[in-house]
C-alpha cells in the first residue's frame, strides 16, 4: 500500500523577495520536501523574478501593484490568509510564519489542523527585557513596537500551536521561560546555500598589510554595534573594520564619533554579500538579541573565523574551534579575542579551515531534511 503523503502548507503573509525572511522561508520549505512530504508556501505577492515551484501568490503579481495602492498591505494580508485557509485540507499541517494574524491561528485551530510555527527570534518578553535594559544603559529611547499587545498576541499564538521550530538554543530558552511547553519545541537551525560555500582561501598576514574584519547586518543597538566599535578601537590591531548595513536611527549618535576613525569604514547596504566575505579575514557580531542570524552561517561558508556573542552564534560557531563565543559585554574577552585572531596567523588559519569545513552541515538541504524528520517524529507520537 502506498504511504499517505503528508502536506505541509506554509503561510508567510508578506511580500516575497529573494532575501531576508522570505529567503529563509522558501529555503527551509523547499529543503523539507521528501517523496511522501509535499510542501508549499503562500505569500501576498512577489517580485517578478522570484521563482519557486513551491511558492504561490495570494494576490496575482499583475494586479498586486494596483491592489497595494488601493487596498493597502493589511487588507491584502487578510485576503491572502483567507485564500490560504480556503485551500487548507483536513490533514494538512499549517506552517505559520511571522505576520500571520491571531484570527487566522484561531480559525485554523477550530478547523482541527495541526499548527506549526516558525519562531525566527526570541520571544518578545526576552527581547524587550534585553533591549530595554541596554537602551536604559545607553540613555536612548526604547523601540515601543515590542509592547504588551504584541507580547500577548505572540503568547496566545504559541498557546494555539502544536509545534514550534526554534532556530537556536537562545530562542528555545526564551520560549520555555515564557511558558511554552518543552515538548512543543523542535530545536533546529537555519542554514546556507551551496553557492554560499565559497572556494577555500586563506590570506597570510604579510608584514604591514592590514587585515579586514567585517560586521554584516542592521547597524543598531540590537546587533551590539556600540560594543563592537568600542572593542575594535581598544584592540587597536593592524586592520580595518568594515561595517556593512543600514544604520538605524537610534544608533546614529552612537556611530557618529567613529565615522572619521582611520580603522573603521561604514560601507552601507551592499547587494553582493559574497564579495564581502571573499575580501574578509574574520567576522564579528556581538548581538544582544537574535534568532540565528544567516550572516553567521555565510561567514562559515567563506571560511571566516567568527567572533560572536551567544545570541549570534551558539549552535553554529564552535567556541575555540571555528571562532570564539563571548558575552557581548565582556570587554576584556572581545579585545583580547580580536587581538589574538588578528596577530596569530596559525590560529586564524586553523579556525578558518574549521569554519569552512563545518559549513556543509548547515546546508539548507541538510537542515530541511532534519526538520522534516523531527516533525514526522512529533506527528507520529500522537497518531
Amino acid at each position: 500500500m502506498k504511504k499517505k503523503q503528508l502536506r505541509i502548507r506554509a503561510l508567510y503573509p508578506n511580500y516575497f523577495r529573494s532575501y531576508s525572511v522570505s529567503y529563509t522561508c522558501i529555503s527551509v520549505l523547499s529543503a523539507m520536501a521528501q517523496e511522501n512530504v509535499g510542501v508549499s508556501v503562500m505569500g501576498i505577492s512577489s517580485d517578478p523574478d522570484f521563482k519557486s515551484p513551491y511558492y504561490t501568490n495570494g494576490i496575482p503579481s499583475l494586479i498586486a501593484p494596483i491592489a497595494y495602492r488601493i487596498l493597502g498591505a493589511d487588507k491584502l494580508r487578510k485576503l491572502t490568509e483567507l485564500r490560504f485557509f480556503s485551500g487548507l485540507q483536513k490533514q494538512d499541517v499549517a506552517y505559520l510564519w511571522p505576520s500571520t494574524s491571531l484570527a487566522m491561528f484561531e480559525k485554523i485551530k477550530n478547523k482541527g489542523n495541526k499548527i506549526l510555527v516558525e519562531n525566527i527570534n526570541c520571544h518578545q518578553v526576552t527581547s524587550r527585557k534585553i533591549l530595554e535594559a541596554e537602551c536604559a544603559r545607553l540613555g536612548v529611547k526604547f523601540d515601543t513596537r515590542i509592547n504588551e499587545a504584541a507580547i500577548k498576541a505572540e503568547t496566545t499564538k504559541l498557546a494555539l500551536c502544536d509545534y514550534v521550530f526554534s532556530p537556536s538554543i537562545n530562542v528555545t530558552v526564551s520560549l520555555i521561560d515564557s511558558g511554552v511547553p518543552a515538548e512543543k519545541i523542535i530545536a533546529t537551525s537555519y542554514g546556507l546555500a551551496e553557492s554560499d560555500i565559497l572556494p577555500y582561501r586563506f590570506r597570510q598576514n604579510k608584514e604591514n598589510e592590514p587585515l579586514t574584519a567585517v560586521f554584516v547586518g542592521r547597524v543598531g543597538i540590537r546587533k551590539g554595534i556600540h560594543l563592537l566599535l568600542d572593542y575594535w578601537d581598544k584592540a587597536n590591531v593592524n586592520g580595518v573594520l568594515k561595517i556593512y548595513g543600514n544604520i538605524e536611527k537610534s544608533a546614529e549618535a552612537i556611530v557618529e564619533p567613529y565615522r572619521s576613525h582611520p580603522k573603521i569604514q561604514f560601507v552601507g547596504f551592499v547587494n553582493d554579500v559574497k564579495q564581502i566575505y571573499r575580501d574578509a579575514d574574520f567576522f564579528l557580531l556581538p548581538s544582544l538579541e537574535e534568532g540565528s542570524p544567516l550572516v553567521t552561517y555565510s561567514a562559515l561558508g567563506a571560511g571566516l573565523p567568527c567572533l560572536v556573542s551567544p545570541m549570534a552564534g551558539t549552535g553554529v560557531v564552535s567556541d575555540g574551534h571555528t571562532g570564539r563565543i563571548m558575552q557581548p559585554h565582556d570587554e576584556e574577552s572581545w579585545v583580547s579575542g580580536i587581538r589574538a585572531i588578528a596577530t596569530n596567523d596559525a590560529l586564524r588559519e586553523s579556525q578558518s579551515k574549521a569554519a569552512w569545513q563545518s559549513a556543509e552541515f548547515f546546508l539548507w538541504k541538510n537542515v530541511g531534511q532534519r526538520r522534516t524528520e523531527q516533525l514526522l517524529i512529533k506527528l507520529n507520537e500522537v497518531t
